[in-house]
């Protein structure tokens, strides 16, 4: 027998022994003992409780992982837009601490750990401490969500000072917050909100329970694809109403809609455009409102010094706003934050 193909028939078996004695990467630690505990995920067998296809074609089309938000690798950014940076924060409670040298999506290796675990449990398990308000969310596989879906710390942090940034606010992702009921503002001499027990305890896995419920029959929606509405005509998975399970989808849809409508008139339509005549937002060219960072200096120069209530009352009106749920997160807890607002705006000298 030729000596190259002697060599070629040495080197298939080494490859495949290694494979199955366990595999050990240059940049990874070493794989499971045997390669058919490899093959408890990667296989072609789906009768598998937990198989891989169905729930890459699901998150596929999620949020998740479309869009160039990954590209964000700053720090503290690439906590949560990156799945590199998200390991880290998740490992430690931080974001990495410098630039990451590249980033991806953020995907299956984000929130679970196969290869590590050796199953596809969450590495994010334990509570989740709240940046804003001190508190806690726990409601099991959603902790992992509430990593990155809550308020951020604003600066001022409802001290009176001036505001130098249109931006302000608690970002993007304020829904563990308002899941739960903590953190938004209260005004000087005013109560503490009701937390909203309904929405609050009654959905113990929070996020997971709505937005990754089944299936509907012959759609995407729920599961990994994290969506609520699917569809043409759009309607709603009602898998996912917790709290209302006789509602059809297309009833549920309807339900939603109008709750959210009259929520939204309430907020954008009355609050912001109190706000807006009080001089606190500024309303940009396609509509919409930011914080009016021009309000910061007065005719002479000197500077304008913003209440804390004021600070509150913008830091509010942006995180409903930002919830996008139009109040569904938490009717209770979201409608006592607007009339307070509201109240506060009516009464501002």
């Amino acid at each position: 027998m030729k000596w190259w193909i002697k060599t070629g028939m040495l080197m298939g078996i080494g490859v495949m022994v290694s494979v199955f004695i366990g595999c050990k990467g240059d940049k990874g630690p070493q794989g499971p003992a045997g390669g058919t505990q490899c093959f408890d995920c990667h296989t072609d067998n789906f009768a598998m409780e937990d198989y891989l296809l169905p729930i890459e074609t699901q998150f596929a089309v999620s949020l998740h992982a479309t869009g160039d938000t990954y590209l964000r690798t700053a720090s503290p950014c690439a906590g949560c837009h990156t799945t590199e940076g998200y390991q880290t924060y998740a490992a430690t409670g931080t974001a990495p601490a410098a630039e990451l040298p590249q980033s991806s999506h953020i995907g299956c290796f984000a929130c679970h750990a196969p290869h590590t675990n050796q199953d596809f449990s969450l590495r994010k398990i334990g509570a989740t401490t709240l940046a804003v308000g001190g508190g806690s969310y726990d409601k099991g596989p959603s902790n992992t969500c509430a990593m990155c879906h809550q308020l951020r710390v604003p600066s001022p942090y409802f001290t009176p000072d001036s505001m130098t940034s249109s931006r302000f606010g608690g970002h993007h992702g304020p829904q563990a917050n308002v899941l739960s009921g903590q953190g938004l503002y209260v005004f000087t001499g005013g109560t503490a909100y009701p937390a909203g027990a309904r929405h609050n305890t009654a959905i113990p896995k929070g996020c997971v329970n709505c937005h990754m419920a089944t299936l509907p029959s012959g759609a995407l929606a729920g599961g990994h694809t994290f969506a609520i509405t699917y569809g043409e005509p759009e309607r709603l998975n009602s898998k996912g109403c917790t709290c209302h399970p006789s509602m059809t989808d297309a009833a549920a849809l309807t339900f939603v809609d109008d709750a959210k409508t009259k929520f939204e008139v309430g907020l954008v339509d009355t609050l912001g455009a109190k706000l807006f005549a009080l001089g606190l937002l500024k309303r940009n060219t396609d509509g919409s409102y930011s914080v009016n960072d021009k309000r910061r200096t007065s005719a002479n120069g000197l500077r304008v010094i913003w209440t804390a209530d004021e600070i509150g009352a913008v830091f509010n009106f942006g995180a409903l706003l930002e919830d996008r749920s139009g109040g569904i997160h938490n009717p209770v807890y979201a409608r006592a934050v607007l009339n307070a607002t509201l109240n506060y705006a009516n009464s501002h000298p």
